[in-house]
């Protein structure tokens, strides 16, 4: 399957976890205002982030699909990286939230909601749809090798720790113990942040061209080639789905054009053997005659 073709698929994917969010975010709400729980209603308040969060990544989404152009030579994958960026964000805030609404829980120590047994069922058909979505979202993603479904299956993850955590705290208020569900917040607030801390990692160094293959690996595979001197000036990166990959290497200076390109197009094939070439986007050699080398200081 060719990368617009998993663009599409995941466009389609972002779309349909979209629309079961908004749903899901006005279920929320109804069941705050029966209820009279300021937990459901922050709780609800987080789904709002996901809506939000899911409009970004299906816009990346559509964005990264588009072809090169004038101003955009390289294309427009890294768009994927900043919307993980900015999903990052909207997780930290959320976690944020949690933890205010629970100090503020504590310190007043006012905790008034009514929750009849339909409120637990509701919850628990909720826990369900985020988990099943969750799973599929992950699979699918790993599937198209798209990191941004990953990082929002990773993003659903986090609702059903604060499902979770809310349906334990409508348990344990109807048994008397109503101060756990601000203590549960903090924990899952906290685990949120440490759940996207990797996702933050990978999105950064996408944006930063970090290097994304080893130096000193692509150095023995050039130099493997018969009659590369040297090489040089290696570098590497990647936008989130293929690598690029550039470098100088010195030849012999009576080399031809064509001799020279013959060796360009022969390391270009066992980078391609290696690393995979449905995995390469592009690879820039410069060549240079043995006789620069010989004059430098």
């Amino acid at each position: 399957m060719s990368f617009d073709a998993k663009i599409r698929k995941a466009m389609k994917i972002s779309f349909g976890i979209t629309l079961m969010n908004v749903t899901l975010a006005v279920f929320k709400f109804y069941l705050a205002f029966i209820t009279n729980s300021l937990v459901i209603f922050s709780f609800a308040f987080d789904s709002t982030l996901d809506f939000i969060a899911n409009i970004i990544t299906f816009i990346s989404l559509r964005k990264s699909s588009q072809p090169p152009d004038e101003e955009h030579p390289y294309g427009h994958r890294k768009y994927q990286a900043i919307a993980q960026v900015v999903i990052v964000f909207f997780i930290c805030f959320s976690a944020f939230q949690i933890i205010i609404e629970a100090v503020s829980k504590l310190l007043e120590g006012i905790f008034e909601a009514s929750f009849p047994d339909s409120v637990l069922w509701a919850f628990i058909a909720i826990l369900s749809t985020y988990f099943v979505t969750s799973i599929t979202e992950f699979l699918m993603g790993r599937r198209l090798k798209i990191r941004l479904l990953e990082a929002d299956a990773l993003h659903i993850l986090s609702d059903i720790g604060t499902t979770s955590l809310v349906l334990v705290a409508i348990l344990f208020y109807n048994m008397g113990y109503k101060s756990v569900d601000a203590y549960g917040s903090i924990i899952i607030a906290i685990s949120m942040v440490v759940m996207v801390i990797p996702i933050l990692k990978e999105s950064t160094a996408i944006l930063v061209d970090a290097s994304i293959v080893s130096e000193e690996m692509l150095r023995q595979i050039i130099k493997s080639t018969k009659h590369v001197l040297e090489c040089h000036k290696i570098k590497s990166r990647w936008d989130g789905a293929k690598i690029y990959i550039e470098f100088h290497i010195r030849v012999p200076s009576n080399f031809t054009v064509k001799e020279s390109h013959d060796i360009t197009q022969e390391i270009e094939e066992k980078l391609g053997e290696v690393l995979g070439k449905d995995k390469i986007e592009e690879i820039t050699i410069h060549v240079e005659p043995e006789k620069k080398y010989d004059n430098s200081p």
